[in-house]
């Protein structure tokens, strides 16, 4: 084989090589986990400071969850003129008193307390979840559709 073709070959197998290493962790490094609320609580303890601390707080930190809920009335503030919004995210259960999560922007035009929530983010050093994704789930979607007409 020509000495030029090898230099080729493996110059294109380098290369190969380190685009499916950077497609790889571009993959990794986005992908989120997804959870209930109640599962998300459940994986955490509660401090003596009364702040929510995973028992891997370095992973939980840096990786991006996303988690499915309900936001309660209780504690809802929209503040227009910040776009924030801060709310309690609720799984089935709502036994754990609920998660407390801010939101830097725009609602989704269908938020409202008791509508399903998927919010992504991370959770804060304060036990706050800092959502960077809010989205709800759109109730004509998995609603009951209108009753059939009989026909004659």
């Amino acid at each position: 084989m020509n000495p030029t073709r090898v230099k080729f070959l493996v110059a294109g197998l380098i290369l190969a090589g380190a685009v499916g290493y950077l497609g790889y962790a571009g993959v990794m490094a986005g992908r989120a986990s997804y959870l209930t609320v109640d599962d998300f609580l459940a994986d955490t303890k509660l401090g003596a400071d009364a702040k929510y601390q995973y028992r891997d707080a370095e992973r939980q930190a840096t990786r991006p969850v996303r988690l499915r809920g309900k936001a309660i009335e209780e504690g809802l503030v929209i503040d227009i003129e910040t776009s924030t919004a801060t709310f309690t995210m609720v799984g089935e259960k709502a036994e754990s008193g609920g998660l407390p999560v801010v939101y830097k922007g725009v609602l989704p035009d269908l938020f409202k307390a008791g509508v399903e929530i998927l919010v992504t983010g991370r959770m804060g050093k304060d036990g706050v979840f800092e959502a960077d994704v809010v989205a709800t789930k759109c109730p004509s979607k998995y609603g009951k559709g209108p009753a059939e007409s009989e026909t004659p």
